[in-house]
């Protein structure tokens, strides 16, 4: 009964410490996933007339960016189906219309903000009209009022060529690095006279400029949690020695080799140990899984868990062991006495 109770008490330990770690990780990833969701990591640089829209476009040969691609003002839309009114609309490049839909644009035709989509009844295929004759609906893309860059949010894209300057670069990245600014300004056509005066800003500042979550997720507290369990599966294996010292000792006097206890101490404390990392791994395991989106971060997050409860189980080994190893044959006497 006493080894069941230690069982469970080990398992909740362990789990307890486990969990704390998959909790604080989650909400790590979960700020991670919402500064680049919201796009956060999308920066742009603002040159009037001056961004050079091919090597705009070819900063998403690099590995850390993952699409780039200009942008330039055009005159509004004058749309029919809006009774006259009238829409913002830019100019972008093929590399601007990837960014902003989420993949390539293989269709011709322009891309319409998907709010203004529903409200007109449209989709991919469909037609605008407007008086210079109908624009072919390409797609869609989505652009939230979460703070984002709100000219988008209501907008038509028309996909245009990179042969004449465009008046931004924008850039999604991730991680988000210290170069994105060099690389922004990179696209800006030097002999211009706007060059010096290119600003770099972020397309949804509403979430802050620091995305250092690698570091946030190095200096987490719930970082030290195997060191808890470890201490704690040590103390209970010295605790549990220590309570079996006279039944050690005993078989000391009666002939059992230092290296046979040993083995034995281990294989019985090994008993409570391997049960209690079973059960908390376990635990750890569902508990990962209804916190995690995908396959590989479930992984990750139960690694990263599974480290408390299995510090602990060796430690509980390792401090039976331990203790084992402080008996003295001689001191029997004195251990049955204070018994």
């Amino acid at each position: 009964m006493q080894a069941v109770l230690l069982i469970v008490a080990a398992a909740a330990v362990f789990g307890s410490l486990g969990a704390a770690e998959v909790l604080q990780v989650t909400a790590v990833n979960a700020e991670m996933m919402h500064y680049r969701d919201t796009a956060s990591n999308v920066i742009l640089v603002t040159a009037n007339k001056t961004v050079d829209g091919g090597a705009c476009d070819r900063l998403s040969e690099l590995d850390s960016v993952q699409n780039s691609g200009g942008l330039r003002e055009r005159s509004p839309l004058v749309l029919h189906e809006l009774y006259g009114l009238s829409v913002a609309a830019y100019d972008v490049s093929p590399g601007f219309a990837e960014l902003i839909a989420g993949s390539p644009i293989t269709d011709s035709g322009v891309l319409i903000h998907d709010t203004l989509a529903e409200q007109l009844g449209l989709s991919a295929g469909s037609r605008l009209e407007t008086p210079e004759g109908p624009i072919v609906i390409a797609g869609t893309y989505v652009w939230p009022s979460d703070g984002r860059d709100a000219r988008l949010g209501f907008a038509v894209l028309v996909p245009t060529p990179t042969t004449s300057a465009f008046d931004e670069c924008w850039l999604r990245e991730w991680p988000v690095s210290e170069d994105s600014g060099a690389l922004l300004r990179s696209t800006v056509i030097t002999e211009s006279q706007n060059a010096d005066a290119a600003q770099i800003r972020q397309a949804n500042p509403s979430n802050g400029t620091n995305a250092d979550f690698s570091g946030e997720f190095e200096s987490r507290i719930s970082r030290f949690a195997w060191v808890g369990a470890a201490a704690f599966g040590l103390c209970v294996g010295l605790l549990w020695a220590r309570r079996r010292r006279v039944e050690l000792c005993d078989g000391l006097a009666k002939g059992q080799s230092r290296s046979a206890l040993l083995l034995q101490v281990a294989i019985e404390a090994g008993l409570v140990a391997v049960p209690a990392l079973v059960l908390s791994g376990a635990a750890l395991g569902i508990l990962s899984r209804i916190h995690s989106d995908d396959k590989q971060f479930f992984h990750e997050l139960w690694l990263i868990a599974a480290v408390c409860p299995a510090a602990g189980s060796v430690s509980l080994i390792l401090g039976s062991m331990l203790g084992a190893a402080s008996l003295r044959r001689a001191s029997m006497y004195r251990y049955f006495r204070a018994r």
